[in-house]
């Protein structure tokens, strides 16, 4: 599910159950040429009927490059620079799609930043 503006996923989150599943951020394009397009959304659990600005929406199939980056979010920018340089050194090309998955925030994540947890993934081109 994505939606245009957090607040507009509220309630439709609610209804869907949606709101106990973790939040995800995909995009195409680099972010640092300034140029993206964004995605937000959380994953579900069951059933969802789309919403005026909440619309169903899936991240890409495929083979994908991961990393998993631990600590404040100022630091994911080395994360996707580190799975970019693994998928070069290992003859991967990129399909351009990639998205983070975040856990949900944990009290403990407040007095100990390093515990935060974000998954990111690089979608590989087929035969990569």
């Amino acid at each position: 599910m994505a939606y245009r503006s957090p607040s507009s996923a509220v309630e439709p989150m609610r209804r869907s159950s949606a709101g106990s599943c973790p939040n995800a951020a995909a995009w195409c394009g680099t972010p640092s040429a300034g140029s993206i397009s964004l995605e937000v959304g959380v994953e579900l659990v069951g059933p969802f009927a789309e919403d005026g600005d909440v619309v169903l929406s899936s991240t890409p199939a495929g083979q994908v490059a991961t990393t998993t980056h631990f600590g404040q979010y100022s630091g994911l920018g080395a994360a996707h620079a580190a799975v970019r340089r693994w998928c070069q050194a290992n003859n991967h090309r990129l399909a351009g799609p990639s998205w983070e998955i975040y856990g949900h925030w944990l009290p403990e994540w407040n007095s100990d930043p390093s515990q935060i947890r974000t998954d990111v993934y690089h979608l590989l081109s087929p035969g990569a």
